[in-house]
């Protein structure tokens, strides 16, 4: 069948992975394809600078400067 995907990889499936020997053989192809691979530019330079503080809250702001401080926690009282 043209254009047919088969997905021949499902770890959650498929058997074998924790056999003896598949581990290291796995860590010894990512090493090698480390060594052969070697960026010559930064390849994300076209997208557009990360915005890392564009979903914080006011609350989480306070938060990681309190952290920032190394300020101790303010503990709730619990009124009853």
């Amino acid at each position: 069948m043209a254009g047919e995907v088969v997905v021949d990889a499902l770890p959650y499936i498929d058997q074998g992975y924790d056999d003896p020997g598949v581990r290291e053989a796995v860590l010894s192809m990512v090493e090698e394809e480390t060594r052969r691979y070697r960026p010559t530019k930064n390849y994300l330079e076209h997208l557009p600078a990360l915005n890392l503080h564009g979903f914080e809250t006011d609350i989480m702001r306070t938060e990681f400067e309190r952290l920032q401080a190394r300020q101790p926690m303010e503990m709730l009282s619990m009124k009853r």
